[in-house]
């Protein structure tokens, strides 16, 4: 959301009787008036592709059914730039965030191969990365090195791979041990058909834990989960992609007209089973959650990767493919935002081809209703966020974008989300008399040996453009006593003359929330 800021200066002159009171010494009153836009991201097709050019009077905007004036539409675009990272590269003009995705099922396909070619052509010193896997999650961090980010990315993958090799002999060994149970138990019930029952719901009973047990140690995440995801995203003022890779899942399935299958049809719960739980996405809010991600200016591209035929023993089971959330969420949001869904383990041809594509998408801006409306948003009773409509005059165009419409308990959560946890705020960074001056904001604060204060964490790094390298990288803690701190960094580390890119980056220890910022500085003289 962009903000729009009108300072109005009103001179008072007092007069009494119409005469200046020169008695009293007068100061020009300073109103401050702000105005923050609402803005709108959308995104405009045509054949599946970005259509560009496109401004105000090319849409129709309608807030809670009301038709509003379109202040402005900004279109942005943005396209992963390629080439080796390496002398002469230098670091990123503009800067870059990475999302990796990693839904790891298979321990026989090294995925650090897919992962590759990223490293190879497209991350580069100064990019920011992180990583969240089936159990693991790297905190964003700032790409000094990406040698040292690739060594980080293959071992969360060896220590996946590592698991689901555990996890598969686990696996078969407990479905053979319960199907000698319930086997076990139809002989000795003697074809009583009570027992029989009692030995069907058993079986089912015990299968579906081990299915959702096996489902919860892929990459899944809960609605809240999402929300906070979703939030950090938009919060990064930055280039964005989420690049997601997805191996197929599979578990091993009741063959269809096996004897074992014949026996179990005979329970409802059975057909509900096999109907629904192997291949509907857990109950979450997909397309609530889908919208919510369209705000945060990200680009998502998918890879679906496939596994090697498993093979099971027992002649009643298969190795199918099951469905869990996080491809249900991440595929439909790949497909809204125009971009690319690969089915293929080999990824080069997946990276060139997003080295091509552009994202483009325009962002609507209008104003809010007053504060004071019946029906403003925060008033006792009134709506909680704007409904949004988003028409095209071309009638052959195909608009995607968040209507604002959110079923209860998901807006609830969002509401509580956002209430509960701070985003920190660091304010524009500068260079002046040798030294860094920035401020930061809206951290939390809690009792620390009784004193009410927060914890930040500065990292300040300088990238020398003409060395095309780091030259200084330091981290300090400090404790915030009051709801703002203005820091002053001098810069002590001996500088050469020549121009350098400054990244801070500030972490609220008690939220783990950051935000980063950039300046260019400029020496002309050693320091």
């Amino acid at each position: 959301m962009r903000t729009l800021i009108v300072i109005i200066l009103f001179f008072l002159a007092v007069f009494i009787f119409g005469e200046y009171r020169q008695d009293q010494q007068q100061e020009p009153i300073l109103e401050k008036v702000e105005v923050v836009n609402n803005g709108v991201p959308v995104r405009v097709f045509y054949k599946g592709n970005p259509v560009k050019g496109l401004s105000k009077v090319d849409f129709k905007l309608l807030v809670n059914g009301k038709e509003k004036e379109i202040q402005e539409a900004v279109e942005i675009s943005q396209k992963i730039t390629t080439g080796k990272p390496g002398a002469g590269t230098g670091v990123n003009r503009k800067l870059r965030f990475f999302l990796l995705l990693f839904n790891i099922s298979d321990y026989r396909i090294d995925m650090k191969k897919a992962v590759t070619p990223f490293f190879d052509n497209i991350l580069r010193p100064g990019d920011r990365i992180m990583l969240v896997s089936n159990s693991i999650a790297l905190g964003e961090r700032m790409v000094v090195d990406p040698e040292l980010d690739r060594q980080r990315v293959d071992h969360v993958i060896d220590i996946e791979m590592a698991k689901n090799r555990s996890k598969f002999a686990r696996l078969d060994m407990s479905i053979d041990t319960l199907y000698e149970e319930y086997q076990n138990q139809l002989i000795a019930n003697g074809g009583d058909a009570k027992a029989t029952d009692i030995a069907i719901q058993y079986f089912i009973d015990t299968y579906t834990l081990l299915l959702k047990e096996y489902k919860s140690d892929f990459m899944t995440m809960d609605d809240q989960q999402y929300i906070q995801l979703a939030q950090y995203l938009e919060k990064q003022d930055m280039q964005k992609w989420v690049l997601n890779f997805y191996q197929i899942g599979y578990f091993p399935r009741v063959k269809l007209f096996s004897s074992l299958d014949k026996q179990l049809s005979q329970s409802q719960n059975y057909l509900k089973l096999i109907t629904q739980e192997g291949n509907v996405p857990d109950e979450i809010a997909e397309k609530d959650i889908s919208k919510f991600f369209l705000n945060t200016g990200a680009s998502f591209h998918t890879v679906l990767m496939g596994s090697r035929n498993r093979i099971i023993s027992n002649p009643n089971f298969s190795y199918d493919p099951i469905a869990i959330s996080s491809e249900g969420v991440f595929r439909r949001l790949t497909e809204l935002t125009g971009s690319k869904i690969m089915r293929s383990n080999k990824t080069e041809k997946f990276f060139k081809e997003l080295s091509t594509r552009e994202d483009v998408y325009y962002e609507l801006f209008y104003a809010p209703d007053a504060p004071d409306a019946p029906d403003a948003p925060g008033k006792p009773g009134a709506r909680k966020k704007d409904k949004i409509e988003v028409k095209l005059n071309n009638g052959d165009y195909e608009v995607v974008y968040d209507n604002g419409a959110r079923a209860a308990s998901f807006q609830t959560l969002v509401e509580k989300i956002e209430k509960e946890i701070p985003q920190i705020n660091l304010g524009a960074v500068q260079f002046k008399d040798g030294a860094l001056h920035f401020p930061v904001q809206n951290y939390k604060m809690d009792l620390v040996d009784q004193v009410n204060c927060g914890k930040i964490r500065v990292r300040l790094s300088v990238f020398d453009e003409k060395e095309s390298r780091f030259v200084l990288d330091r981290k300090k803690e400090t404790e915030a006593k009051s709801e703002s701190l203005d820091f002053k960094i001098a810069l002590n580390q001996q500088l050469k003359p020549g121009n350098y890119k400054v990244f801070v980056e500030v972490t609220d220890l008690l939220t783990k929330k950051n935000d980063v910022g950039l300046t260019e500085m400029q020496i002309t003289e050693t320091i």
